[in-house]
C-alpha cells in the first residue's frame, strides 16, 4: 500500500512537471508573439515615418512645380500670379524657352480640336442644311472668294473671315436652295 502510494505520488510529480513544462511552453510562445508583433508594430511605425518624409518631400516638388506653373499662367494672362513675376522678362531665358515650347504644344493642341469640331460642324451642316455657326438656319450664302458654302445670311456679318479657312471674306453671295 505505501509501494502504491509512492507510485501515485511520482505519477502525479511527473504530471505536475509536465503541466509545469506545458505552460512554461505556452508562457514563452506567448512571450515570443507578443514581442514579434511589437517589433512589427515599431518596423511599421519606422516604415510610417519613411513613407511620410518620402510623402513630404514629393509635396515639397509639387509645391515648387505648382508655384512654376503659377508664375506661367500670370505671363501668359498679363497678369501677376503674385508678385514674383509681373513680366515674361523677370523669367530667365531657360523659363522663357521651356514657356514657348509649352506654349507650341498647347496651341497645336488646341488648331487640331479646333479643326476637329470644323470638321464636325462641316459635316453636320451637310448632312443636315444647317449654318455651322448658330446652327439654327438654313445655308444660303457662299463666301467669296474661298466658295465655302457653311453659313446662313444672319451669321455672315459677324464675321470677317471665314470659319473654315480662315480667308479674308472679300463677298458674300445669298444662294437659295441647295
Amino acid at each position: 500500500m505505501l509501494r502504491a502510494a509512492l507510485h501515485r505520488s511520482a505519477r502525479e510529480a511527473v504530471l505536475q512537471r509536465q503541466q509545469q513544462q506545458q505552460l512554461e511552453r505556452r508562457c514563452r510562445e506567448a512571450e515570443e508573439r507578443a514581442e514579434a508583433e511589437a517589433a512589427a508594430r515599431a518596423k511599421a511605425e519606422e516604415g510610417g515615418s519613411v513613407v511620410q518624409a518620402a510623402l513630404g518631400a514629393r509635396l515639397a516638388e509639387l509645391e515648387e512645380k505648382l508655384g512654376q506653373a503659377q508664375r506661367k499662367v500670370a505671363v501668359m494672362t498679363g497678369g501677376a500670379a503674385d508678385a514674383s513675376v509681373a513680366h515674361p522678362r523677370d523669367l530667365t531665358l531657360a523659363e522663357l524657352e521651356q514657356l514657348e515650347k509649352e506654349m507650341g504644344r498647347g496651341l497645336e493642341v488646341i488648331r487640331a480640336t479646333v479643326r476637329a469640331k470644323l470638321e464636325h460642324s462641316m459635316q453636320s451642316a451637310q448632312a443636315t442644311g444647317r449654318c455651322i455657326c448658330c446652327e439654327d438656319q438654313q445655308i444660303n450664302v457662299v463666301l467669296l472668294p474661298c466658295r465655302h458654302h457653311l453659313l446662313c445670311s444672319d451669321c455672315v456679318p459677324r464675321l470677317d473671315s471665314c470659319p473654315i479657312c480662315r480667308i479674308a471674306i472679300a463677298e458674300a453671295v445669298v444662294t437659295f436652295g441647295r
